[in-house]
């Protein structure tokens, strides 16, 4: 194979709609799919059922796939897709449960960070060669402001998008031959948008703003998030252009 990649989150929404994306563009490669759920079934696709909550059973996750065997005088690039995330229950601190905290977190913020340490401690130059090496994390506008209701989600992203600024600076030391990007996506039509606009103004104050969103046809799709996030993993050169496109 030509590419190999892992994406989390496949099992709807924008996980889904890229790996669909990716499956339907593509020959030469192997997608490795991570959720709690499968509802992808393709000859190019393997899935490991995963709830990304439990940070333990991700440690070791790429040891335990044999890779090394399987694929290193084949492989070209492998690409490394951060996408699952929770918006968490939505609620003033102090309203919300502790354990939601500790979900939304793992979900959002430890598991990526687990993810990329393993993804770089398995692909590095002296057990794959400088192999071509991607990493994207879906991240959030609301990683980099404060929002009313959402301070757990707010807090994930932030974190997730500096951790990965932290690590594109090492890989530069490196010299790696990895590129990292963190990609807000603006609205988009998923289940967690349907979640938001459940909200009341006491959890939320400006949830009527995101049902005017919906109501106006004014959310993007997945399957456009979807095609502009590939664009990125085929031409990074590009990211600036694809990623204002996204906003």
């Amino acid at each position: 194979m030509k590419t190999l990649y892992f994406i989390t989150g496949t099992s709807s929404g924008i996980g889904n709609a890229l790996t669909n994306h990716i499956l339907s563009t593509e020959q030469d490669i192997l997608v490795e799919g991570i959720s709690r759920t499968q509802t992808i079934h393709h000859g190019n696709y393997k899935h490991h059922t995963f709830d990304l909550s439990k940070i333990d059973e991700l440690i070791g996750f790429f040891g335990k796939l044999d890779l090394e065997k399987r694929i290193k005088s084949k492989i070209e690039k492998v690409v490394l897709i951060n996408n699952a995330g929770t918006l968490g229950q939505v609620g003033h601190v102090g309203k919300i449960p502790s354990q939601d905290i500790v979900k939304t977190m793992n979900i959002n913020t430890i598991a990526p960070f687990v993810l990329m340490n393993e993804f770089l401690h398995t692909f590095d130059n002296q057990t794959f060669g400088n192999i071509e090496k991607v990493i994207i994390n879906i991240s959030s506008g609301a990683g980099k402001r404060p929002i009313d209701g959402w301070s757990v989600y707010c807090a994930s992203k932030a974190g997730l998008n500096l951790f990965a600024e932290v690590v594109k600076e090492e890989e530069k030391i490196l010299n790696q031959n990895t590129q990292i990007f963190n990609i807000s996506v603006g609205v988009v039509d998923t289940n967690m948008q349907g979640e938001i606009r459940k909200t009341t103004q006491n959890e939320f104050s400006s949830v009527e703003y995101f049902k005017e969103l919906k109501d106006n046809n004014q959310l993007a799709s997945p399957e456009f998030v979807a095609e502009k996030i590939y664009s990125i993993i085929e031409k990074p050169q590009n990211f600036e252009d694809i990623w204002q496109k996204l906003q």
